[in-house]
């Protein structure tokens, strides 16, 4: 895990793209601590950032997920998250493939 002016920094694993029929997947996996079954709704809300202190050494604001949400609620899509084995967190958006 890098740092940043005293911050921590996830760095993304591994980024994927496939397509699934009408569907192309992106995928994009790091190596944070991964999200809580019971937080995975709620971070693709503005603002939210699951370490509870905004003024945690995390970097970030917790708008990232939610533009990521609109523009994909905007273009048809799905979002979600999964746990990652080894740890982490695999991120995917589902949009329909042109």
């Amino acid at each position: 895990m890098g740092r940043h002016r005293g911050r921590r920094q996830l760095c993304a694993r591994d980024v994927g793209v496939e397509r699934d029929g009408p569907w192309a997947r992106i995928v994009v996996e790091d190596d944070g601590p991964g999200v809580p079954v019971e937080h995975r709704d709620e971070i693709w809300r503005p603002f939210v950032r699951l370490d509870g202190n905004s003024s945690d050494a995390a970097t970030g604001c917790g708008i990232g997920l939610a533009i990521v949400s609109d523009i994909v609620a905007m273009h048809g899509g799905t979002r979600g998250v999964r746990s990652r084995s080894g740890g982490g967190a695999a991120f995917f958006v589902e949009l329909p493939a042109a």
